[in-house]
């Protein structure tokens, strides 16, 4: 008899702008709240990266420390209960990257590793007087990928729900 395969659960209760989790790009909060998502675990094993796992609710949860999202749509294509939705506009979401005070650059030190994952050009450093530089988050070009995230050594970065 074949044993379903396990699907990784989360065990945290990180806070994302406003709710316990960050759900994936194109989840559709109201399919949730309507009982579609069954904790299946399709658009987790889809996951090219490896970056969803369940929440406790059973819902997935994207995990920005695994590594950045291409926007594959992988996980909406696998799933068969209609709880992803590609949006009309093409964009995934309205989340942006924004920079925290525990950026390295605060404390005077170099380190800029998220300007260079961010592969939309979308993260850079202003310069100061005697060489003191403060990343900027250009909210224009940032995706909401995460790979800023998975980048930084001390977790300055964080996704938020950003209203253009």
């Amino acid at each position: 008899m074949n044993q379903p395969e396990k699907i990784e659960q989360t065990s945290s209760e990180a806070a994302w702008d406003g709710g316990p989790w960050l759900r994936p790009p194109w989840f559709r909060a109201e399919a949730l709240r309507a009982g579609a998502c069954d904790a299946c675990g399709a658009c987790v094993r889809a996951c090219p990266r490896g970056l969803l796992l369940l929440g406790r609710d059973g819902a997935p949860e994207i995990d920005f420390a695994r590594g950045g999202c291409d926007f594959c749509q992988a996980c909406l294509q696998a799933c068969e209960r209609g709880v992803f939705a590609a949006p009309a506009s093409g964009r995934p979401w309205r989340y942006k990257a924004t920079v925290g005070a525990e950026c390295l650059a605060f404390q005077g030190l170099v380190c800029q590793l998220c300007e260079q994952y961010c592969e939309n050009g979308a993260i850079s450093f202003d310069l100061f007087a005697g060489g003191f530089a403060l990343a900027r988050v250009g909210t224009a070009d940032c995706s909401g990928c995460g790979a800023c995230i998975a980048a930084c050594p001390a977790d300055a970065i964080t996704i938020r729900d950003i209203k253009e």
